[in-house]
Order: C-alpha cells, then sequence, then structure tokens
C-alpha cells in the first residue's frame, strides 16, 4: 500500500462515520471520493500493483487531488460503527453523508467520485437522489442491473442460495475470504449448492478461512491465486498476479458484508435485474436523467459484472469505455487495461477538473 507522510492525513466526520483525506503536497486542486465494493474498503484504490501506482497516490501525487477514503459502515476504519440491518439505502445514505462531508469541508474545490463494482452502483442512486455539489463520476465494473447468469454463475439467482447465505451468515456477516472459495468452487461447475449439506459448506468455511495464506502463496502461483479467488485459469482472465492479491490482503482492502445486502442483490436477480432503492426508479432509468459527467468502464472478460450489466447505466452524460480483458478486480492492477483505464480517467479529469 502507498505510504502518505503522517502530516498529510486527516480525518474527517460524516455522520457517524470516520473518512481518511489524504492532502496533496501542493495546492489542491480538486477532492476525488472513492468507494469501494462489496466485500471491500477504500485500502482498494491505496495498493500499489505490481503495475505501477495506485490510482489514489496517482491522483495525490500528479494531479494534486485530494483523496478521501470512504469505508462503508461495518468495514475497515468504520468496522466499529453500529451495523444493525447494512441494506442498500442504508449504504447510500452513508455515501450521501460522506459527499455531504467531503462538499461542506472542500467547498472551493471540484468534487469528483470513483467508484469500483458495488460501490459504482452505490453512486448511481446517489445521483437518482441529486448531488449538485459532485463535478463528475467514475464508475468501474458497476451494475446499473442484474441479468441471470450462465455456468459458473448460473446458480447464483435461486431460492437456495439465498437460503444459504442466510444460514451461514454468523451475526449478520460472511467470512470473505471462506465464501469467495466456496463460490469459486461451486459455481465453477464441480458442484451444486444442493448437493451440500449446510454442515458441509460450514466446514467448507471453516476450512477455507485461511485462505489468505493460500494467497501468500499465490504470490509465487499465479494459478494458485486464480484458484482460490475465482479469478479463471486462463492466464489472460485473471484478475491480477498473486503477489497483487497478497499486497491487497496485508492491506486488509477486502473485508466481510452485511447479509441483508446480499440477499438484496439476490432478489435483485431474481426478480429479473432491476436495481433501486425502496420505492424510487430502477437505476437504468435514472441513468437517462444524470446531468452530472459520469465515465462508464467495464471489461468484457468480468467474471462477477457482465458487460450488459454495466452497460446498462446510459444516458447523454454518460460515457461508456471497454478497458480489455482483465476480470473484476484488475481493472487497476493489471497492465494494458490498466493502462487504458488510467488514461480515460486522466482525459476525463482534464475535460472537467
Amino acid at each position: 500500500m502507498s505510504r502518505t507522510p503522517a502530516g498529510n492525513l486527516r480525518t474527517l466526520r460524516a455522520s457517524d462515520l470516520d473518512l481518511e483525506l489524504e492532502l496533496p503536497s501542493a495546492t489542491p486542486r480538486a477532492v476525488a471520493l472513492f468507494v469501494p465494493g462489496l466485500f471491500a474498503t477504500s485500502h482498494f484504490f491505496r495498493v500499489d500493483a505490481v503495475a505501477g501506482r495506485s490510482i489514489a497516490r496517482i491522483l495525490r501525487e500528479d494531479r494534486h487531488f485530494i483523496v478521501a477514503h470512504y469505508d462503508p459502515r461495518g468495514l475497515g476504519r468504520n468496522r466499529a460503527r453500529r451495523h444493525g440491518h447494512i441494506d442498500f439505502a442504508a449504504r447510500v445514505a452513508d455515501l450521501r453523508a460522506a459527499v455531504a462531508a467531503v462538499s461542506s469541508a472542500h467547498a472551493g474545490l471540484p468534487l469528483f467520485l470513483l467508484g469500483h463494482s458495488f460501490g459504482g452502483t452505490t453512486i448511481y442512486a446517489l445521483l437518482g437522489l441529486g448531488v449538485a455539489s459532485v463535478r463528475g463520476v467514475i464508475t468501474v465494473g458497476s451494475p446499473a442491473r442484474l441479468v441471470p447468469r450462465r455456468p459458473p454463475w448460473e446458480k447464483l439467482f435461486t431460492p437456495a442460495t439465498a437460503q444459504l447465505v442466510e444460514q451461514v451468515a454468523r451475526a449478520d456477516w460472511v467470512d470473505l475470504a471462506a465464501f469467495s472459495f466456496v463460490q469459486n468452487r461451486i459455481y465453477s461447475g464441480s458442484g451444486n449448492w444442493r448437493s451440500l449439506s449446510l454442515g458441509a459448506v460450514r466446514c467448507l468455511l471453516r476450512a477455507t478461512a485461511h485462505c489468505r495464506v493460500a494467497a501468500a502463496l499465490g504470490a509465487r502461483s499465479g494459478m494458485l491465486a486464480s484458484m482460490v479467488f475465482r479469478t479463471g485459469p486462463r492466464a489472460e482472465d485473471r484478475d491480477f498476479t498473486g503477489r497483487d492479491l497478497q499486497a491487497l490482503l496485508r492491506a486488509r482492502a477486502l473485508e466481510r458484508e452485511s447479509a441483508p445486502l446480499l440477499q438484496q442483490l439476490l432478489a435483485w436477480g431474481q426478480r429479473g435485474g432491476a436495481i433501486a432503492l425502496p420505492q424510487g426508479p430502477s437505476l437504468a432509468a435514472i441513468s437517462t436523467r444524470v446531468t452530472i459527467p459520469t465515465l462508464v468502464a467495464f471489461s468484457p472478460a468480468d467474471d462477477m459484472v457482465r458487460p450488459e450489466e454495466v452497460c446498462a447505466f446510459d444516458g447523454p452524460a454518460v460515457a461508456t469505455i471497454e478497458v480489455g480483458r482483465c476480470g473484476h478486480g484488475g481493472f487497476f492492477f493489471k497492465p494494458g487495461p490498466r493502462d487504458v483505464l488510467l488514461a480515460n480517467i486522466e482525459s476525463f479529469l482534464d475535460d472537467h477538473a
């Protein structure tokens, strides 16, 4: 993880959540608020990859941006905050408070939001509520709707899976490393949720809770990291190298998630894919009304979010780009696609900062 001098770090309170701000050495030109995806903390954006410096470091050092790191409630620096029932609406409300706090603290600077995966989905919902203080939005691999899966994800949106997620959750939490491993093994086509008893699944979860050890070994064996963290057997489909994965784990960039939010994802998939706040329009419908410049990036080889789910967020103010084959986590880590993404981000900021 890239290190910021202690004198350049600030803490900002948003409602009852803490944000960490990285200040540039030069006079700030703008602010970037990073919004992580499911199971992730803002450290995801701070990990220097084998391919180069982190996106947070690039914006702070090269662009002189104030970088604001937001950890969702119950994760990262906000792990100890009251979490209760964390669902989509709660996530959006917390993000709205974070945006309000940052824009108030730095009212004279343009504010940009950058979200990866479900972090971008949360930003889409926020745009539907109205955020006049935001200058521009960048999302990476972020679904605006869900579509039925074929292997290896065809079993994802079934009542049996929803029930299983609820049962294996401990106090509304799911162990990320174990859950990811079980998903990989079951959804790979080598098994079926219904063919495993609940006891067997719990044993798998306990047995795979030490996946971080395997990931460390994966720094030497890309195949092992790929096998454990479902990035595919082919080198071109792997999200990122074992060494990059090890850096993510060391930085605690991957954490846990609230079961109610996972249940909502499953329910959206079962009902035909519409993602929306309660009594609100779908995110796909919101996109047609968005006036804030938005850059949407996707990968045709994303094994978690399909291109059509990302491209469903499409309107007059939205520009969509394909960055190449990098899986779901490799946008900021895999050479080639990473270069394309960074070039488009810089061009977008040149146009709107």
